[in-house]
């Protein structure tokens, strides 16, 4: 992969400890760099929504997808990633950000989910 986001997401994917960050989308519509900002254990990553906002909101985006990777490729959201990613979508509402979703990566599948709705992207 030879841009920075493709590199990215590929660690991502072959990270044995979990990553959390979000892709800003700009005024175009298209989506920029990964920005990651917390690393975690094999299972878990702490998550500070004031510091996740305030890295967005110095990228100032026209809208957002969360991203983070399951190590285990177990990639179905857990309740943590569940109330976040509702807080999330209420935040981005108050700063008139669009939020686009939330990306859980695995080994060799990817899904996008906004609070209950799921979509799985399919295998790598």
């Amino acid at each position: 992969m030879k841009n920075s986001t493709g590199t990215k997401l590929h660690n991502l994917r072959i990270a044995k400890r979990e990553w959390f960050g979000f892709i800003p989308v700009n005024s175009e519509g298209k989506r920029d760099e990964i920005q990651i900002i917390a690393y975690g254990g094999t299972h878990h990553v702490d998550i500070d929504p004031a510091h996740l906002f305030y890295e967005i909101l110095r990228v100032r985006p026209q809208g957002i997808y969360l991203i983070h990777n399951h190590p285990s490729d177990d990639v179905r959201p857990s309740l943590s990633d569940r109330i976040l990613t509702s807080r999330s979508e209420a935040l981005t509402r108050e700063f008139n950000i669009k939020f686009h979703g939330h990306y859980i990566v695995g080994p060799t599948k990817i899904i996008v989910f906004r609070n209950a709705f799921e979509e799985v992207l399919g295998d790598w």
